[in-house]
C-alpha cells in the first residue's frame, strides 16, 4: 500500500508536472499564434511598403524622364536663342550698313543740290550774258556760232 501510494504521489507530481507543461504549451501556442499574427501583419507592412516604394520609384522615374525631356527642351530653346542673338546681331549690322548708305545718300543729294544750285547759277549767268550779247552784237553772235559749228 505504501508503495501504492508512493507511486500514486509520484503520479501526482507527474500529473502536476505535465499540467504545468501543458499549461507552459498553451502559453506557448498563444505566443507562437500572436507572433504569426504579429508576422501576417508585418508581412502585410512590407507588402505595403513595398508596393509604395514601387509607386514613388515609378512616380520618381517618371519625374526622371519629364525632367530630362525639359532639360533637352533647354538646351533646345538655348540653341535657337543663341542662334536668333547671332541672327540679331548680323540684322543690326545690316541695318547699320544700310543707315551708313542713307547717310551717304542724303550727302550725295545734299552735294547735287548744292551742285544744281551753283550750276543753276552759273547756266542763269550764262544764258543772261548771251542775251545781252545778242542784244548788244547779234552778228559778232553769228560768227561766234559759226565759229562753234565748225
Amino acid at each position: 500500500l505504501a508503495a501504492l501510494e508512493r507511486e500514486n504521489d509520484a503520479l501526482k507530481s507527474e500529473i502536476a508536472l505535465l499540467k504545468e507543461d501543458m499549461e507552459g504549451a498553451q502559453q506557448l501556442h498563444k505566443e507562437i499564434s500572436r507572433l504569426e499574427g504579429e508576422a501576417d501583419t508585418a508581412k502585410e507592412r512590407q507588402r505595403r511598403a513595398e508596393e509604395e516604394t514601387e509607386k514613388y520609384q515609378q512616380e520618381a522615374t517618371r519625374e526622371r524622364d519629364t525632367r530630362r525631356r525639359v532639360d533637352r527642351h533647354l538646351l533646345e530653346n538655348d540653341a535657337k536663342i543663341e542662334a536668333l542673338k547671332t541672327e540679331k546681331r548680323d540684322l543690326e549690322v545690316k541695318v547699320a550698313a544700310a543707315e551708313d548708305r542713307e547717310d551717304l545718300v542724303k550727302r550725295d543729294l545734299q552735294h547735287e543740290k548744292v551742285w544744281r544750285t551753283e550750276w543753276n547759277e552759273v547756266h542763269n549767268e550764262v544764258r543772261d550774258a548771251v542775251a545781252r550779247l545778242y542784244v548788244a552784237d547779234p552778228p559778232a553772235v553769228i560768227d561766234e556760232r559759226s565759229h562753234q559749228v565748225m
